[in-house]
């Protein structure tokens, strides 16, 4: 923006001034430019936000993450490789350096020239016989495939197009693949109605789209419940393939001219014969004087002929309705709005065609044509009724659409036992029977299927692209992971919208059987950009993604997608599901932070998603809120947490609970409380894991209220530094002396050992304090003045006292020049108390 105010102004200017001053205002823009060049110099710049490695078949990738696209170059040496790139940020750089037995990552190097920063991403090679770089974007990715020597291949990798300059991406897309990258021009890629570039969704195969060599998917177990057609995204995108079969169905239903030739006995084989027959009967009733007959007649076959429109029709049924043909013209009213695409119309007229019940087959037909609105509008649990019916009517084709209602509402073993006796030759049913055969297992016969589908509508992209997923997905039940991705890819490639929305999900899907984190990383990518895409399945697209960051443990983003889909699709029928994901997820997130020591994050999540965490939970997730605020000092809300875990959690968390909670009584020095409290635990939990953390908190607390007599008696297993202090202090205050001694010294010891200053100094001077109390005091001299010695400023109040205690001890050996020498030293400290210590001294007090 500062360049183009500067730019302005100049321009401005130079228009008054003369031609001969142009050239002058031209070198000063250039100035100010360069000037103004060091100002922009603090904006922020590219940051390197991850640098990761990729281990393929015939080569292994370095990938360089970059927050936005930069202007690089490939240096390349027999044993290095030096990615080099202006201008970026490096405080993002993650500490650890990635490797493989090819590639390794040295460092960086940076120097600093006219045009700013340049730094060198260094990498070490071993073994390798060619190197080929390229980028990707979504993010900005600069990535080097490099390759083992006698591994290389005429024709493959991932070069760069021939005279395009290192950094050089103007123009230019990229769609990325485990062992190719292909570049594609803007004007070849498509874009979506959001403008998502749909350059196959960024598919892999582990080698390309079907054109190149599999890195190698491992079989695994045969699943049918992979591919589930009536949960998910299948389910929105197979709920729209039904509609769009069922219009062709109903479009192209011909009932109406079967049910006509019953009703009226005619003799004709198709339309036009039909027709014409029954014009003829017009002649005749009218030549007998049935005149109303002829009439309704004649406006039926006008109605059918589309020279009639429907109101003129139900007008003449409503004024002549005992001419027979009543049943007739209500059924073929119904066949018209139900072609329309008016459900309710043609489902109201279908019922006035049953309830006149004066023609078996017209009654039967109706029953069917009812169902079948009732199925078209998926009221599935009517459907099945009016399908028995009208198979009870006569009507034996509805048969199959009962198993075809079965499947759909998962009662496997009767659409089975439907299928296995009926024929099935609509498409719709024909779809319904390739389902059920996945589930079943018989996944040649459910792909021969759905290739033929796919063949009967070659001339719908939409509908055709998704039975050869189908056909795919047939694959992936099986076990067959490469078959699979090589059909979604090849699918994903050829298409565009919807069709490779489609196949990318499914194509997503197949990385996600796997357990290979590689391939779980490109599922999520791929999840993401159709979720970010507008189609039909980016809703569920969405959720696969959460599901996906779930399993590769990244909480954090999980949990900030699931509250992405609650305000993006509040209506959904996915929204429970969507908040049970968001329970679940945030309860591991929360687990993840404390078992990674992270207080701040623990507490942090705990507090915002505490509502959210199913009850079953809420009581781990009080404990481990509670013990994080514990470390980080927040003893009050500590408390809260740890009270809610005892108040409602289970054994094994209300006793760590209420351990945990004690020693938060004692940080907030409150040991009435913390010993009630552990007192309690050991009448409920006699038996408990947390019973020698007790007991040393209980000693902690005797110790606190002053009960020595308690501390003293107390044996712990667990014998530590901090065991002998508390001990030894208590003896010492119960006059036990030589007992206190040896606790102090093994106190000593340990802090020493261990290199707890603290612990050493209080320690060494309750033991010099032992001395003097017993009077030997040249012991506790000599004692007070090691400790004296081994403390600095920080330990002040100790040298208080310990300056203090030796003057007393100087007294008492009637040694006075040490006496007031050292309540000089005193007095330079504290000279109140240095004058306090002169007239105890006087007074014969120390």
């Amino acid at each position: 923006m500062i360049y183009g105010i500067v730019v302005a102004v100049c321009i401005t200017v130079m228009m008054t001034f003369s031609p001969k001053r142009i050239f002058i205002g031209t070198l000063w823009i250039a100035v100010c430019m360069h000037l103004l060049r060091g100002v922009s110099a603090g904006e922020e710049l590219p940051r390197v936000m991850d640098i990761e490695v990729e281990t393929h078949r015939n080569f292994h990738r370095l990938v360089v993450v970059l927050s936005e696209r930069v202007r690089f170059n490939v240096k390349k040496e027999p044993s290095r490789v030096a990615i080099q790139m202006r201008n970026i940020d490096l405080s993002t750089l993650p500490p650890k350096k990635p490797s493989t037995s090819l590639l390794k990552v040295d460092g960086t190097h940076t120097v600093k020239d006219k045009k700013g920063r340049l730094t060198d991403l260094i990498v070490q090679l071993k073994g390798v016989s060619k190197v080929k770089e390229g980028i990707m974007t979504k993010p900005f990715r600069i990535f080097i495939d490099v390759y083992p020597e006698g591994k290389t291949k005429k024709g493959k990798g991932t070069g760069r197009n021939k005279g395009a300059k290192a950094g050089n991406t103007k123009g230019l897309d990229t769609v990325g693949t485990d062992s190719t990258l292909k570049r594609v021009s803007k004007r070849d890629t498509h874009k979506n109605k959001k403008g998502l570039k749909e350059t196959v969704a960024g598919v892999k195969s582990g080698g390309g789209h079907g054109d190149k060599k599999k890195e190698g998917f491992k079989r695994i177990k045969a699943d049918p419940g992979r591919v589930v057609f009536n949960d998910g995204w299948r389910w929105l995108y197979r709920r729209k393939i039904n509609r769009l079969i069922m219009e062709s169905i109903i479009e192209n239903d011909s009932l109406s001219m079967e049910v006509l030739r019953r009703r009226l006995g005619l003799k004709g084989e198709d339309r036009f014969g039909l027709l014409m027959e029954a014009q003829s009967m017009v002649v005749d009733l009218k030549a007998k004087g049935e005149v109303e007959k002829a009439q309704v007649l004649e406006t039926i076959l006008l109605f059918i002929n589309g020279e009639k429109e429907a109101e003129g029709l139900e007008e003449v049924l409503r004024i002549h309705p005992d001419t027979g043909l009543s049943s007739l013209g209500f059924f073929l009213l119904g066949d018209y709005y139900e072609k329309k695409g008016f459900y309710p119309e043609g489902s109201g007229y279908f019922g006035r065609a049953i309830d006149i019940n004066d023609d078996e087959f017209i009654r039967a037909s109706s029953l069917f044509r009812k169902a079948r609105i009732l199925f078209a509008t998926a009221k599935f649990s009517s459907a099945v009724e009016w399908f028995r019916k009208a198979h009870k009517a006569g009507f034996k084709e509805a048969e199959v659409w009962i198993g075809n209602i079965y499947l759909i509402r998962g009662r496997i073993r009767q659409a089975w036992s439907v299928y296995k006796r009926v024929k099935v030759d609509d498409p719709l049913s024909l779809l319904s029977l390739g389902d059920i055969n996945i589930i079943k297992g018989n996944y040649s016969i459910a792909r021969r299927l759905f290739s033929r589908l796919a063949s009967m509508y070659h001339g719908d992209p939409f509908v055709s692209t998704f039975f050869k997923v189908r056909a795919g997905d047939a694959y992936l039940a099986e076990g067959d992971v490469e078959k699979a991705v090589d059909t979604y890819s090849k699918i994903a490639k050829e298409m565009k919208g919807e069709g490779m929305a489609m196949a990318s999900l499914a194509l997503a899907d197949a990385y996600s059987a796997t357990e290979n984190e590689t391939y779980l990383k490109e599922a999520e990518r791929i999840y993401r950009e159709v979720a970010d895409g507008g189609y039909v399945g980016s809703e569920m697209a969405l959720l696969r993604l959460v599901s996906i960051q779930e399993r590769l443990k990244k909480y954090g983003p999980a949990v900030k997608n699931v509250e992405r889909f609650l305000s993006m699709y509040p209506s959904s029928q996915f929204v429970f599901k969507a908040k049970v994901l968001r329970s679940r997820i945030a309860y591991k997130w929360i687990v993840s932070l404390s078992e990674q020591g992270d207080h701040y994050n623990t507490v942090r999540v705990g507090l915002l998603y505490e509502q959210e965490i199913a009850f079953s939970k809420k009581a781990i997730t009080f404990l481990r809120v509670g013990k994080a605020m514990a470390e980080l000092g927040l003893d009050a809300g500590a408390v809260r947490n740890l009270n809610n875990a005892i108040r409602i959690g289970k054994d094994r968390v209300k006793e760590e609970a209420m351990v945990v909670l004690a020693g938060v009584y004692l940080q907030q020095n409150d040991g009435k409380s913390a010993e009630r409290l552990l007192s309690h635990f050991m009448g409920i939990f006699p038996r408990s894991r947390y019973m020698d953390r007790a007991r040393r908190l209980l000693m902690e607390a005797y110790y606190m209220n002053g009960e020595y007599a308690k501390v003293a008696d107390m044996e712990l297993r667990d014998r530590d530094a901090r065991y002998f202090f508390v001990k030894a202090e208590s003896l010492r205050r119960l006059g036990r002396y030589r007992e206190s001694e040896l606790a102090y010294r093994k106190a000593i010891g340990m802090y020493r050992e261990a290199g707890d200053v603290k612990g050493f100094v209080d320690s060494s001077s309750g033991l010099a304090e032992v001395y003097f109390l017993t009077e030997r005091y040249m012991d506790a001299i000599k004692e007070y003045r090691k400790v004296f010695a081994s403390i600095d400023e920080r330990y002040r109040t100790d040298k208080l006292w310990i300056l203090y205690r030796l003057a007393g001890a100087y007294s008492k050996l009637n040694m006075d020049n040490r006496t007031y020498s050292t309540i000089e030293e005193l007095k330079k400290y504290d000279p109140l108390m240095g004058k306090w210590a002169d007239l105890l001294v006087g007074e014969n007090y120390l």
